[in-house]
């Protein structure tokens, strides 16, 4: 037998499928350099006993020896492999007269191996921790969609793009084990005949093959609630985003460029731009949204020389311009180089369904103040107005209900929350403030019926400490009734820095903008919630978006547009 073959030699007993598998096939060996204190022992000892693994004719088994990928695979064959039949696919260097020919062509062909460019394997190469715990996850067809569990490693960026997301899939099932330090993957770093049988041992249990120990030391075992959200994707961005909105099921994203003379559409999960919508220098894009399906982009725009004010709407798939309708002549005295009149910020939203699109903005401004800033509602289909209320404040946020025939409205104020019935235009009731100082911040319904609104009361100035909270609310309330239905207060970790931001749609989650740490100068967006803390930062962020359903997030950051899955 060669020194290579003996390393880790295979166990004649053997020779069915791992149901079999069992302690009993064999005697428990003792190896003399592992002592019952080695952090490995437990592993080593159940797979010699299962003559997966053996030691050396001295009684060792050199536990921190390195292992090649020719031993590797002998060790496959033994443990997963012991009834497949040797591929007839051949390596140029592993010719059929070597001792590892077999293990090594049933590890390629049932996916467990690959070889190197020019069909080489290289089989006296030591392995590295990486290879060897992707090929357990390939070859056992593990899979995963939680990127964030890459969070955990210290080293994370030490992991080459192509074993990113089998080391993801292989954490998850269990099969990393780390010593010394569980948070260090030292992906790298050749393994040891320790490392190893600590892998397969943990891959046989994933497939029910054998119990798991009692202990486990070093295992990975991650609660993914634990570890802060990693994005699906990131879309790039010219700048800073000016505006940005999701579709109904998250699939489209749009965002309008710091410039205000671009819109894109993009595949928010693949980062693909399906249409970019670009101004000729005699417009302006003051608010961008996207219908539910994803197939309509609305804009407010402004034209020189006129500043004229319009709504336009396009096809996202074919960027063909649909309408536009006329909403008036912006005034005042503020322009930039370009000579465009700054406007207050507008109001632009598709109805449920798709079939009209609600705006609101402002010709101008009186004493600070928006001035003649009608909310109109328009035919998605003929850009006719269907509905235009009138007498109202300038909402600094407009929720509709899920069937789109109510209106929630907060001025800037924040003192009080209007409701109206869209298809009437009648003011349906008004909820006010608790006390002076309360504010409403944000709000989202919930059901037709219910309005769950986050507030906030600041410690009266001559009272407030250098770094004091502020006491937050959060309430439900039945907008046909007028009801309150359920309040909660005291939202943790809100103080002076801290903005809130917008409302998750079960209303539960809120979005909390830090614009300043007292010690630190940064700025980001994380997710509170009321009973229990939501692992979600994402710095250098400064506008954020949910999905309707809420599955999705999107977050404008000074690195692009990263789109995460929202899964508390």
């Amino acid at each position: 037998m060669s020194n290579s073959n003996l390393l880790f030699s295979l166990g004649i007993g053997v020779t069915a499928s791992l149901v079999v598998l069992t302690p009993a096939q064999a005697q428990t060996t003792a190896f003399t350099d592992v002592s019952s204190e080695h952090w490995a022992h437990d592993y080593i000892e159940v797979l010699a006993d299962l003559d997966i693994i053996k030691g050396f004719p001295d009684g060792t088994f050199r536990p921190g020896a390195q292992i090649t990928r020719a031993q590797f695979a002998a060790i496959l064959r033994q443990a997963f492999l012991a009834t497949e039949p040797v591929s007839a696919v051949k390596f140029s260097d592993v010719p059929q007269n070597y001792w590892g020919f077999a293990a090594i062509s049933k590890a390629r062909a049932a996916g467990f191996l690959s070889g190197y460019p020019g069909n080489i394997f290289k089989p006296e190469q030591p392995i590295a921790r990486v290879q060897a715990l992707v090929s357990l996850a390939n070859g056992l067809g593990y899979t995963s969609d939680r990127p964030e569990y890459l969070f955990y490693y210290a080293d994370a960026d030490a992991i080459p793009d192509y074993a990113r997301s089998s080391i993801v899939a292989a954490t998850q099932a269990q099969l990393v084990v780390n010593y010394p330090s569980s948070a260090k993957l030292t992906p790298n770093r050749y393994a040891s005949r320790a490392e190893v049988a600590a892998f397969v041992h943990q891959a046989l249990v994933q497939e029910n093959q054998i119990e798991p120990l009692s202990s486990a030391p070093y295992v990975i075992n991650i609660n993914p609630a634990d570890l802060p959200r990693m994005p699906i994707s990131t879309i790039p961005a010219q700048g800073m985003v000016i505006s940005l909105g999701l579709s109904a099921s998250g699939e489209r994203l749009v965002i309008l460029s710091e410039a205000a003379d671009m819109i894109q559409v993009w595949k928010a999960h693949s980062a693909e731009q399906v249409t970019e919508i670009v101004t000729d220098g005699q417009t302006r894009f003051e608010m961008v949204a996207i219908s539910g399906d994803g197939t309509q982009v609305a804009a407010i725009v402004q034209t020189l020389p006129s500043n004229a004010l319009e709504l336009w709407l396009w096809n996202v798939d074919t960027g063909e311009q649909l309408w536009q309708k006329s909403l008036g002549i912006a005034q005042g005295q503020q322009r930039d180089q370009g000579g465009f009149i700054s406007v207050p910020r507008a109001n632009l939203v598709f109805r449920p369904g798709d079939d009209a699109i609600l705006s609101q903005v402002s010709l101008g401004v009186d004493s600070g103040q928006p001035i003649d800033a009608p909310l109109q509602l328009y035919s998605t289909a003929t850009g006719e107005v269907l509905k235009s209320i009138g007498q109202t404040q300038w909402y600094r946020q407009i929720e509709l209900s899920p069937d789109g025939k109510l209106l929630a409205g907060i001025p800037f104020s924040g003192e009080m929350i209007d409701i109206w019935q869209l298809d009437s235009g009648s003011r349906l009731r008004t909820f006010t403030s608790e006390s002076k100082y309360h504010r409403f911040r944000r709000m989202v319904f919930t059901s037709n019926s219910r309005l769950n609104v986050l507030s906030i009361k600041p410690e009266p100035r001559e009272r407030r400490a250098p770094y004091s909270s502020n006491t937050v609310q959060l309430d439900t309330w039945n907008v046909l009734t007028g009801e309150s239905v359920r309040q909660i207060t005291n939202l943790s970790g809100v103080d002076k820095y801290i903005t809130l931001s917008r409302l998750s749609p079960d209303g539960d989650h809120y979005l909390k903008f830090n614009l300043l740490s007292p010690r630190v100068q940064m700025y980001g967006y994380e997710i509170q919630n009321p009973h229990s803390r939501i692992p979600f930062k994402v710095s250098n962020s400064y506008r954020a978006v949910f999905n309707a359903t809420g599955d999705y997030v999107a977050v404008a950051t000074t690195e692009g547009v990263k789109f995460f899955r929202f899964d508390p």
